[in-house]
């Protein structure tokens, strides 16, 4: 677990809003896919890192990350690729995955824990 210890200007940086995040394909089954939860504090950047679930990818380092760079990220596309990789978010907890979403809908997925 990862967790960023300084502080914004006046936001606080206590963990406040969690996605998960994975790296998925079109080849493996699910249980070989990295899928990890991360948290942003107040002001829109992560500030923790959790992995669940150790898979064939490696998650990058989120720490610092803003929802903007983390929406760049998961609009990652490889298709036509071999095998095509997947950068996803969903709602923690949520059966559905989501890939190519706009910055506002990565921070409109972002729940209050």
């Amino acid at each position: 677990m990862n967790s960023w210890t300084e502080s914004y200007g006046s936001y606080a940086i206590e963990p406040r809003y969690a996605l998960d995040v994975r790296i998925s394909d079109n080849v493996l089954e699910a249980d070989c896919w990295t899928v990890g939860t991360v948290w942003f504090c107040e002001a829109g950047y992560i500030v923790k890192v959790e992995t669940t679930q150790k898979g064939v990818y490696d998650l990058p380092n989120f720490i610092g990350w803003s929802y903007a760079k983390l929406a760049k990220w998961q609009d990652h596309d490889d298709t036509g690729r071999h095998p095509e990789n997947y950068y996803e978010v969903r709602i923690p907890g949520a059966s559905r995955w989501e890939s190519l979403l706009s910055e506002q809908d990565v921070r409109d997925s972002a729940r209050e824990i």
